[in-house]
């Protein structure tokens, strides 16, 4: 077959006959791919989301211990240590037996302070508390994360109806608000003293 008898039939189709199949072919392709996006996506995007059954709960927050009218701000200066008035003896208990919110560096200060004034420092982690205490003039909580036994509740007050002196430490009651693109949350922890 010669140029001639390939493309020249005096109106130029020729071009049809060799690319004729292949243009029909995309177009169809094209026209599916075009339905497609603009019928199948939008139907898609459209659907209704699957029903869920999380409830929200919308509760009003105090937040009165947050408001400046009423909060009488004392500067005090960012250094400083534990001093004791009076020098004494025996023996303080530091609780350790409760999941308390403290690490010994944290605790370093206050022994050093008991030490100094010439109490001796006994950390209870595990045992019998009225065995503890019952050579102690002192016991020290801070913060703990789980409840106190009853029979560690009997102990402390015994404790205290005889003499011996009891010092807790505890965060406040925190709010926190949480907050990302799909919801907001709002958590408040509570020291377990509370």
């Amino acid at each position: 077959m010669s140029e001639s008898d390939a493309g020249d039939d005096g109106d130029d189709r020729g071009w049809l006959r060799l690319y004729g199949p292949r243009l029909a072919t995309t177009l169809v392709v094209a026209v599916a791919v075009a339905v497609a996006l603009g019928v199948v996506i939008p139907t898609l995007l459209a659907a209704p989301a699957p029903e869920t059954t999380r409830t929200t709960e919308v509760r009003e927050l105090n937040l009165s211990g947050y408001d400046t009218d009423e909060i009488a701000v004392t500067e005090r200066p960012a250094e400083g240590g534990v001093r004791l008035s009076t020098a004494g003896n025996g023996t303080v208990v530091i609780d350790a037996d409760h999941a308390n919110d403290l690490t010994d560096a944290q605790l370093q200060p206050i022994r050093e302070a008991f030490s100094r004034a010439g109490y001796s420092v006994e950390l209870h982690e595990r045992g019998e508390l009225s065995e503890a205490l019952s050579d102690a003039v002192g016991y020290v909580v801070v913060d703990p994360g789980t409840d106190f036994e009853e029979e560690d509740v009997a102990a402390v007050r015994s404790f205290t109806a005889d003499g011996g002196r009891l010092l807790v430490f505890a965060e406040p009651t925190t709010v926190e608000v949480n907050s990302d693109f799909r919801s907001t949350s709002v958590v408040e922890e509570r020291s377990e003293v509370a």
